[in-house]
């Protein structure tokens, strides 16, 4: 772990993200971001434990309840610190480009926050008319595009 903290991503991730936890919930974001980091297939919670060792450090429980509580307290710190670092790396004449979806998922079940009739517009003739039980998802997409050097570099992020 000492060594994925001096790396360059580590070293980032501190400059950036370390004043928004406390010390407990910062020791679970770098243990959840270096298992992140590690993985190649699976990108779950659990998955990012094993992979960190993270339950040589406390119970896995944690981790969880760092996410249902110290990360939503900090989201938007974080969201602002990384939008403040792409304002200062960005250059003036970039072109960002906002891509907007909206998905209906089907889903059963009587208790599921969000659920809801919808109307799933997108849907081939047969099923355009039909109202689903289940969750409707809002996805932003932020693509950003700069030339630098002849080059065409695109970021593309979640907002």
């Amino acid at each position: 772990m000492e060594a994925f903290m001096n790396s360059s991503f580590g070293t980032f991730l501190t400059c950036l993200f370390a004043g928004h936890f406390t010390a407990p919930s910062w020791q679970s974001f770098v243990l959840l971001s270096y298992g992140w980091s590690l993985s190649r297939s699976r990108h779950t919670i659990a998955n990012y434990i094993w992979l960190s060792g993270g339950t040589k450090y406390k119970h896995f429980s944690r981790f969880y309840d760092f996410f249902s509580q110290a990360f939503l307290g900090a989201i938007d710190g974080l969201w602002t610190a990384v939008l403040l670092l792409l304002d200062k790396m960005l250059p003036v004449a970039a072109i960002i480009e906002l891509t907007v979806d909206d998905t209906t998922r089907k889903k059963s079940g009587r208790k599921i926050q969000g659920a809801g009739h919808y109307q799933n517009r997108a849907g081939s003739a047969r099923q355009e008319y039909r109202s689903l039980w289940g969750i409707n998802f809002v996805y932003v997409i932020a693509c950003l595009y700069w030339d630098k050097a002849g080059k065409t570099f695109k970021l593309s992020l979640p907002v």
